[in-house]
């Protein structure tokens, strides 16, 4: 079976849809790649949105992400972590073929 591969061009894609698609601006999201580019990891800052805003937006990029990313059997393929004041205070993930996706 392939890997997965997560490239830069993939994650440029992602971080534009999202800025598109939720009321984060871009320069909230910081994404690192991982494990031998098979995981996305992104971290969002939350501190300047109410936390209704905060739950509506998740769900939203659960949804793209799970569209928008390569699929691993048993592992997840893409984390989310919300932070506010620097801690992780909400999470998500997807993309793994052998569990439920999105863990909210």
């Amino acid at each position: 079976m392939a890997s997965v591969i997560i490239n830069d061009k993939l994650v440029g894609d992602i971080l534009d849809i999202l800025t598109k698609e939720t009321t984060f601006p871009r320069s909230s999201f910081y994404c690192e790649i991982q494990d031998d580019f098979q995981l996305l990891f992104i971290s969002i800052s939350i501190d300047n949105f109410p936390e209704n805003e905060v739950e509506l937006s998740l769900k939203r990029i659960a949804e793209i992400l799970n569209s928008l990313m390569p699929t691993r059997s048993n592992d997840y393929s893409w984390v989310v972590g919300l932070k506010r004041e620097n801690e992780v205070v909400d999470s998500c993930f997807g993309g793994n073929l052998s569990a439920s996706n999105w863990g909210v």
